[in-house]
C-alpha cells in the first residue's frame, strides 16, 4: 500500500494542528483509499452489499480519527470505537479473502496495516488521548 498524501497538505494551524498531521490519520487515510481501490474490483453480486460494508468501516475509521482529534472530551471512547471498526473490518477481510475476493497476498498485506492502526489507536488511548 502506497503511502497517500492527504489532499488537504499538512502543516497545523494553532496550536491543535489538523488531523493530517496525526500519524494514525496518514495510515487511515492510506488504508481506505487502498480498500475503495479493491473492493471495486470484487464481483458485482458483492459489490454493493459486502464492499459497500467493508468501504463504510474503512471511511468510518478515517472519521473516526478526525472526530477524536477534536473531541478531547470523548477521546478514548472514539478511540474505543475506532478500534471496534478496525476488528469488524479483519472479519469481513478474512471473508473476502475466504471467497477469493482478495488474495491471500494483499489480505496479509492489509491485515498488516490495521494491525499498525491499532497499535497507534491503543498508543493514542493510553497517553490519556492527547
Amino acid at each position: 500500500m502506497e503511502q497517500e498524501k492527504s489532499p488537504a497538505g499538512g502543516g497545523s494551524r494553532g496550536s491543535r494542528g489538523q488531523p493530517e498531521d496525526l500519524p494514525v490519520f496518514t495510515r487511515a487515510y492510506a488504508l481506505a483509499g487502498w480498500l475503495l481501490d479493491r473492493t471495486q474490483k470484487f464481483p458485482k453480486s458483492s459489490r454493493f452489499t459486502f464492499a459497500r460494508r467493508i468501504d463504510n468501516l474503512a471511511l468510518d475509521l478515517v472519521e473516526a480519527v478526525v472526530t477524536a482529534r477534536y473531541n478531547s472530551r470523548r477521546r478514548r471512547v472514539i478511540i474505543t470505537e475506532a478500534n471496534l471498526k478496525l476488528t469488524r473490518l479483519r472479519v469481513l477481510l478474512r471473508l473476502a479473502t475466504g471467497r477469493r475476493y482478495l488474495s491471500r497476498r494483499r489480505y496479509f498485506h492489509v491485515i498488516e496495516k490495521i494491525d499498525e492502526i491499532g497499535r497507534m489507536l491503543g498508543r493514542w488511548g493510553k497517553k490519556g488521548g492527547q
